[in-house]
């Protein structure tokens, strides 16, 4: 018998192509998932994480998306450059912020004020914080996919999510001041995730 005419091969070849279309429909997603957080090193770390998902790629059950699978090895990796490059850091990373170990202003072009003024917000609250957000609002992720990249589960996401969104607009406020900008902006995240989302998408 051929492999043509194995059907547990077809199969397979066809997982395979399944998962090949996968991948490289993530590819440009997971260059957005760094730049708002390590800047100049996400080409870098954008490979990194495609030559690690080479790697391990057997480990994918086929449970869950190829982009959580994908996206969840991106996560691991940021967490590693981080160990690396603050190694003197006490905290966790998770609870610490992008603002508070790399000061410097987002290198998202963002056009409008609106989107400077939450991708500052967004590097101002904790690792775990924003990238709850960025995977909810920015990607369009559920709860489920969310627990899936970040390994923990949906209930403990959706509490993270209601927390995270609670101090965004905090430091939307800190940072800017103008009652109406804020509430603006954080009351509609969706239409502003849009926009970023067009922001990422040029910058990758």
């Amino acid at each position: 018998m051929t492999a043509a005419d194995d059907p547990w091969a077809q199969l397979l070849d066809v997982r395979q192509q399944a998962w090949a279309a996968g991948v490289l429909a993530v590819f440009g997603r997971v260059r957005g998932f760094f730049v708002n957080k390590v800047g100049d090193d996400a080409d870098e770390l954008t490979q990194r994480t495609f030559t690690r998902v080479q790697q391990i790629r057997e480990r994918y059950d086929g449970r869950g998306s190829a982009r959580s699978f994908v996206l969840g090895i991106a996560h691991l990796v940021l967490l590693e450059h981080l160990r690396e490059r603050y190694r003197h850091q006490v905290e966790p990373l998770e609870d610490i912020s992008i603002a508070a170990v790399d000061p410097r202003p987002s290198s998202v072009l963002a056009q409008r004020a609106e989107q400077r003024l939450v991708l500052q917000a967004l590097r101002s609250l904790t690792l775990e914080h924003q990238t709850v957000l960025e995977l909810y609002y920015s990607e369009d992720m559920s709860d489920p996919e969310i627990a899936d990249v970040l390994a923990t589960n949906a209930n403990t996401i959706r509490g993270r999510r209601t927390r995270a969104r609670e101090r965004l607009r905090l430091a939307l406020a800190a940072i800017d001041g103008q009652a109406g900008a804020v509430e603006s902006t954080s009351t509609d995240l969706e239409r502003w995730a849009r926009s970023i989302r067009e922001q990422l998408g040029a910058a990758t």
